[in-house]
């Protein structure tokens, strides 16, 4: 044979999946699997990461996105000892007691009473819930505060606008507050983030399409039926609990409210009722009566937890503000000298105890 004549090629034949080994097919598989959920998983970060700021590699902190308020309070912050210059002071709450018109008047009329400077981080954020007092109070933890002040009273009623047997005493009928729950469960969210952002973006979509039974204002016809009462006096506790627990001093507070007797949305939106800016409607949460059914019914359980803790600072707010335009912007929010007011009213109470 010559040397330099060419060998003849070799064909071998196609192999199809049936022709390879068991073994192989279950390795490629497997291959394809995992590689299928390493771009998930980076598609989930990302979505995490481009959205809601969320470090790549910080998935942990996704509740932050939750609770905005927790970051813009620079809460990370505040002092883990009482023994320094400042007199300290949280805020637990929601739009009420969220306006800076409250905070910069509660910090001038504390200064007058304790002689100390003082430094108000606010907690407070609107629409928030006594559950989500709750949760953020727990995530403080190894914080402290030389007084911790409550005031809140309307949003929960909210809750109550739910079908009948669509109503949860851990208000997991509103996504909203469900997902923070579904985050605590996953352990495994710093290191396999995608199936929380699937229940999340899943749970989001249905909401946003309407097909769930969470709480809605033009569903306020159901609200008569009080179902939230018990569950905000047991949050109510629990704060109650965690600041015993830490040796906070704690402040629980009436929740003061104006609703005209001739109060109609209509004539809200036309501003005729004797408010002065007319900022939000009751619509926003529901019908006028069964808000302040709601509401009062709150009140009674904050005495009832004042009477089985007499250690506890207390303030009847209710009370002590007048109704009328000049403190009222509607039936909870307070012009500057209503803020003003309820931050006197605060003070007057500190100061006979520092």
């Amino acid at each position: 044979m010559n040397p330099t004549q060419a060998m003849p090629t070799v064909v071998r034949p196609k192999m199809g999946w049936q022709q390879l080994r068991k073994r192989t097919r279950v390795v490629l598989i497997g291959t394809l699997l995992l590689g299928t959920l390493f771009v998930l998983e980076l598609g989930a970060r990302f979505f995490w990461a481009a959205k809601k700021q969320v470090p790549f590699f910080g998935t942990s902190q996704i509740w932050k996105t939750f609770y905005p308020e927790w970051n813009l309070s620079n809460i990370e912050a505040s002092p883990t000892t009482r023994d320094d210059e400042f007199f300290d002071v949280l805020i637990l709450g929601a739009s009420t007691v969220a306006d800076p018109a409250v905070r910069l008047s509660l910090k001038a009329e504390l200064e007058k009473a304790v002689t100390r400077p003082v430094r108000v981080w606010g907690l407070a954020c609107p629409g928030r819930l006594s559950l989500d007092n709750v949760r953020l109070y727990e995530r403080l933890q190894d914080r402290r505060f030389d007084l911790v002040l409550y005031y809140q009273g309307i949003n929960d009623v909210f809750m109550n606008n739910t079908p009948p047997g669509s109503f949860r005493d851990d208000y997991s009928h509103s996504y909203h507050l469900k997902r923070y729950e579904s985050f605590q469960k996953q352990a495994s969210i710093p290191y396999f983030t995608l199936p929380f952002t699937i229940e999340y973006l899943v749970g989001m979509q249905a909401d946003l399409w309407v097909i769930t039974d969470r709480p809605r204002g033009n569903w306020g016809h159901y609200a008569s039926d009080l179902r939230i009462p018990p569950v905000f006096e047991a949050n109510l506790e629990r704060l109650v609990a965690i600041a015993a627990q830490r040796a906070d001093k704690f402040m629980i507070m009436s929740f003061a409210y104006y609703i005209p007797e001739n109060y109609t949305d209509e004539a809200f939106e036309a501003k005729q009722l004797d408010y002065d800016a007319h900022t939000t409607a009751i619509k926003t949460w529901g019908k006028a009566e069964p808000i302040r059914k709601g509401i009062d019914a709150h009140n009674d359980a904050i005495f009832r937890v004042r009477d089985r803790h007499p250690e506890l600072m207390f303030l009847d707010q209710r009370a002590l503000i007048p109704d009328g335009k000049k403190y009222w912007n509607d039936c909870c929010h307070f012009t500057d000298l209503g803020s003003l007011l309820w931050a006197q009213n605060v003070a007057k109470i500190v100061g006979k105890g520092w």
